[in-house]
């Protein structure tokens, strides 16, 4: 067992020593406002490691071992944690749309990476926000690009958006627009961190609510139904951010590509 630990040990810090050079490599890639000069000093020492899990449990991925802060500019997949175990936990995916006048659909997958990048999201400032150091706070509002590149992403890669009402029973029905504010903040998300005010680390629940200024607007980003666009779970905004067992709370994990 305890060979067991030092080689999980040892996997984590390759992993999220990885993981820092991919970040870096991707800020000069999609010229993302990165504090290079932070992620280089940041890479984890045999110091200052965590504990390998006593009980030899795998990691659902590094955002559970690391305290890594979320930067806009990050290229993140968002992980629901509907019914509170990792068999419900989907992934925000795009597939081809058009949906509800928008470019693609948007449901939960089961992979990360359903194809090509379907699953991953570029994080983007909303509006004039200036943060230091890029680094995500409680509060903050944001855009959600998808960077699906295969054929069904020929459509363009867009913004995760509120369009039109009733949506799986729901305030709100969730796609993606060619326009990262089709219309009064519709395209803009707060990030509410679960625990209350602080910084966004990887690994931390957050409910992610929409900030359209129309009727109906404030939805929370939510899991509701099933088999949608082909995926396990369907994609919808409530009005409430816990509609049932953790529906509407997700989980930034990074995302390698």
């Amino acid at each position: 067992m305890a060979r067991q630990q030092s080689w999980q040990a040892a996997i984590l810090v390759a992993a999220v020593g990885l993981f820092q050079v991919v970040r870096a490599e991707s800020s000069i890639e999609h010229a993302a406002p990165r504090n290079h000069q932070r992620l280089r000093g940041s890479m984890p020492s045999s110091t200052n490691l965590p504990a390998a899990p006593a009980n030899g449990r795998r990691l659902n991925d590094l955002s559970e071992a690391f305290h890594v802060p979320v930067q806009a500019g990050d290229l993140v997949h968002v992980r629901s944690h509907f019914l509170g175990t990792p068999e419900g936990r989907d992934y925000l995916d795009a597939t081809a749309g058009p949906c509800k006048g928008n470019i693609q659909c948007v449901s939960a997958s089961v992979s990360p990476d359903r194809d090509q990048g379907s699953g991953t999201w570029q994080v983007s400032l909303a509006g004039a926000q200036s943060i230091a150091g890029g680094m995500l706070e409680s509060g903050v509002q944001v855009h959600l690009q998808n960077m699906h590149r295969g054929p069904e992403g020929e459509q363009g890669q867009g913004y995760l958006d509120t369009r039109e009402p009733g949506c799986e029973g729901n305030m709100n029905c969730v796609s993606a627009s060619s326009s990262k504010d089709r219309d009064m903040g519709s395209g803009t998300w707060e990030l509410i961190r679960v625990a209350g005010p602080g910084p966004i680390n990887y690994g931390d629940e957050v409910y992610i609510r929409n900030k359209y200024r129309g009727k109906l607007g404030g939805a929370y980003m939510d899991v509701r139904k099933g088999d949608c666009d082909g995926n396990r779970h369907c994609v919808s905004a409530a009005s409430s951010r816990n509609r049932s067992t953790k529906s509407g709370t997700w989980t930034f994990v990074p995302a390698f590509v």
